[in-house]
């Protein structure tokens, strides 16, 4: 059943058929090359508008198919599908091509506090991380909320401890370089490990997760992702002088 339209969507739809019939406009848009296409692209967008194809397709992906991550059986599912609704949509030339992707496995994993309480954190590794030995990695965590502070520390303050990215929020651009570049800004000044803030403003005692980037030549180091809470946790934990030490098992 198709979707209702909301007063919102109607008044877009409603401007969007004004212009594509050709009601008179501000003198500037005279000299707007667009204008030549404003016909075509009106009809284009109402129809978008009110067509559920999109978010039926969406949907499908979504839901029914789930998780597709490179070189898992979810993505070749929908690969499959994606052939199979071109055709039968009466695309032209479809075709699957060989590749090569990277495939990575999560596997069990985990992160504790057992030190000075006990409890588990939420967590999620970082697409791409390396895991941990088999029996984990059991070290005291040094809080920072940016690169200036790592490298402030310096090796004698990091080395053999997990790092703990916790930065502000300034937005997903600027918060999410911890997650892509933190593993290897700690790891050339000997750190183990690292928990990153999950790049995300709001939260619910959920970690988000996404890839890592580890850099040429710097060793490769487990990294994850906890929630923003935790995240606030650890800095308050810092700022009162206690010293926090987590176990971090990743079989990734």
């Amino acid at each position: 059943m198709p979707r209702p339209i909301t007063p919102a969507t109607a008044s877009i739809l409603t401007l969007v058929l004004a212009l594509a019939t050709g009601l008179p406009l501000p003198s500037a848009a005279a000299d707007d090359p667009a204008s030549a296409y404003r016909e075509t692209a009106g009809r284009i967008l109402g129809r978008a508008l009110v067509d559920e194809g999109a978010w039926t397709k969406l949907e499908h992906l979504t839901t029914r198919i789930g998780h597709r991550l490179s070189g898992s059986p979810g993505l070749e599912k929908a690969v499959a599908w994606a052939e199979e609704r071109m055709r039968a949509e009466g695309l032209e030339g479809v075709r699957l091509q060989p590749v090569r992707v990277p495939r990575w496995v999560r596997g069990r994993e985990g992160v504790r506090v057992v030190a000075p309480v006990e409890r588990e954190l939420p967590m999620l590794g970082l697409g791409m991380s390396v895991g941990t030995p088999k029996e984990g990695i059991t070290a005291p965590v040094v809080v920072v909320r940016s690169f200036d502070e790592l490298n402030a520390l310096g090796r004698g303050r990091v080395e053999g401890r997990i790092v703990a990215f916790a930065p502000d929020w300034e937005g997903y651009g600027r918060t999410v370089r911890y997650r892509g570049a933190g593993a290897s800004a700690a790891a050339r000044l000997g750190a183990v490990a690292v928990l990153v803030r999950s790049a995300t403003g709001r939260s619910i005692a959920s970690p988000h997760t996404g890839a890592l980037d580890y850099e040429e030549g710097v060793a490769k180091i487990p990294a994850a992702a906890i929630t923003v809470e935790d995240a606030e946790w650890l800095r308050r934990m810092a700022a009162a002088g206690e010293t926090v030490t987590v176990s971090l098992h990743m079989e990734a």
